[in-house]
């Protein structure tokens, strides 16, 4: 037989800010990397800069 081994609860959430920062830093085009932006920061004010955190999150 085999063993069973528990999986922790606790597990990092990725960081929704740094990787709007990043994805940005990568978009060649000016113009579209300020489009994303204001599109991924709107997302970041509404569900927090952590995922997993903020209003509408359990």
């Amino acid at each position: 037989m085999g063993v069973v081994h528990r999986i922790g609860t606790e597990r990092q959430a990725p960081v929704l800010k740094e990787a709007i920062e990043k994805f940005l830093a990568g978009v060649p085009n000016p113009n579209t990397a300020r489009s994303y932006a204001t599109v991924l920061r709107a997302l970041a004010e509404r569900f927090g800069a952590y995922t997993g955190s903020g209003p509408g999150c359990r």
